[in-house]
């Protein structure tokens, strides 16, 4: 997990210190790091699940 997040920094550091946004940017890196983000996501939302209640995470929801 540690691997997805600092790839996810770095490759979105490189993205945004040049102060312009590249149109023409590779889509195929965009999609991937979307995947990552996803998946980080998704195990988080694991964690959460596994961590607390049922009727803690309805009350959290409200």
């Amino acid at each position: 997990m540690s691997t997805i997040t600092e790839s996810e920094q770095v490759i979105g550091n490189n993205a945004v210190y040049p102060g312009l946004i590249n149109l023409n940017d590779n889509t195929e890196v965009a999609h991937n790091l979307f995947g990552m983000l996803n998946f980080i996501a998704e195990e988080l939302d694991s964690l959460y699940s596994g961590l607390i209640p049922e009727d803690t995470q309805e009350h959290i929801k409200k």
